[in-house]
């Protein structure tokens, strides 16, 4: 079912960047560009001096099978 709703939302996201003319989504990022882009897939385990993107572990699988 979480891969469904992912897929959904992926699906809505890319129709809607394509209508504007747009073929490229990137994300997650954060508000500024002087923060990271993309997910925190492993290291988990080694603190965070609060900066860090914080990804549940299953982001990154989920974002992969939804791939084109």
């Amino acid at each position: 079912m979480i891969k469904q709703a992912a897929a959904l939302l992926i699906d809505a996201a890319r129709d809607w960047v394509r209508a504007r003319g747009a073929d490229v989504i990137r994300g997650p990022v954060n508000p500024s560009t002087n923060y990271e882009c993309g997910l925190l897939v492993e290291g988990f385990d080694s603190g965070s001096d609060g900066h860090d993107d914080y990804n549940p572990p299953y982001y990154a699988e989920l974002l992969e099978s939804v791939r084109e």
